[in-house]
């Protein structure tokens, strides 16, 4: 059953339905195999997001399915998403992690990744790692591909700068990607501990910016 073709048209659903809100939540998948870092370049990889739905006295999760469409498809559009309402639950979903904690533990964590890229020369990651620190410096800075992720006076500076940020730190793909690195030995283990650290902090950040405008 389809409910809604559009996004506007799902918003339009849950506005009938009197939802509160909608907040975005990152769940580690627990793979024993991999971790969701390095299952982030992989398609239903890097952890499981789930938009959750809020109303009085109750809470509705939506996930989204990705499928191979067209592998010929114009500017390499060759997936379709749709999203499905894959559980309910009574009770109010958890309270939004406050903006300035995930700040300070993205910065920290990029100063340690930075400090690592430094000292083994990783000039490109380095860059990257140095303009997701300058925007959250200076909220004005728009480093990120993507200039569309909030509408126009939606957000704090605060959580514009977190956004712009994290496209910057999210180096986490497949070939050519953070992720495709090796060291030995004790850089190795510092690699994956600052990778992870990085990881962690860039979701926590994604979820406190998005979340920002449902605080109830």
């Amino acid at each position: 059953m389809t409910i809604a073709a559009t996004p506007d048209e799902w918003f339009g659903y849950l506005q009938q339905r009197e939802a509160l809100g909608i907040r975005l939540i990152h769940q580690s998948q627990n793979n024993p195999e991999i971790s969701d870092r390095m299952s982030a370049g992989f398609v239903g990889g890097g952890g499981i997001w789930t938009l959750g739905v809020r109303y009085r006295g109750a809470t509705e999760y939506w996930m989204a399915r990705w499928e191979l469409w067209n592998k010929d498809a114009p500017e390499q559009r060759i997936w379709r998403v749709t999203y499905g309402r894959v559980g309910r639950q009574v009770g109010t979903i958890s309270a939004s992690i406050e903006s300035t904690a995930v700040r300070s533990d993205l910065i920290s964590a990029l100063l340690q990744i930075r400090a690592f890229s430094m000292m083994h020369n990783c000039r490109d990651f380095t860059e990257f790692f140095s303009r997701a620190l300058n925007s959250l410096k200076d909220s004005s800075s728009e480093y990120g591909y993507h200039k569309d992720l909030w509408i126009k006076g939606t957000l704090t500076d605060s959580s514009r700068a977190l956004l712009d940020a994290a496209q910057s730190a999210w180096v986490f793909g497949g070939m050519g990607s953070w992720n495709d690195m090796l060291f030995n030995g004790d850089d190795e283990r510092e690699y994956e501990r600052v990778s992870e650290q990085l990881f962690s902090a860039v979701t926590g950040a994604i979820c406190a910016a998005a979340n920002e405008t449902d605080a109830g």
